[in-house]
């Protein structure tokens, strides 16, 4: 990984442990926004999460108001999530 992708994985860690996760978020996964400049990055650490057992999906936000300047999300569930599963 290159110095881009660690600040990346440190940045997500930080968010993915920065407080007790709901029942909402265990069930459904925590977001996090991904910033236009990380685009060229997020692949590999998507991949390397995925690695680690995290479940994560991308996701794009198109809107009319901001033509050109899609939103990107990841949302994370936890490896131990599926045990959860109602």
């Amino acid at each position: 990984m290159n110095k881009h992708q660690r600040k990346l994985v440190k940045h997500f860690n930080e968010i993915l442990e920065e407080k007790t996760w709901s029942e909402f978020e265990i069930h459904h996964g925590r977001t996090i926004t991904v910033h236009k400049t990380w685009r060229d990055y997020i692949k590999d650490v998507v991949t390397a999460y995925r690695g680690a057992g995290w479940i994560i999906s991308r996701h794009v936000e198109l809107c009319s108001e901001s033509t050109g300047n899609p939103k990107d999300y990841l949302i994370f569930k936890h490896p131990l999530s599926s045990g959860f599963e109602n």
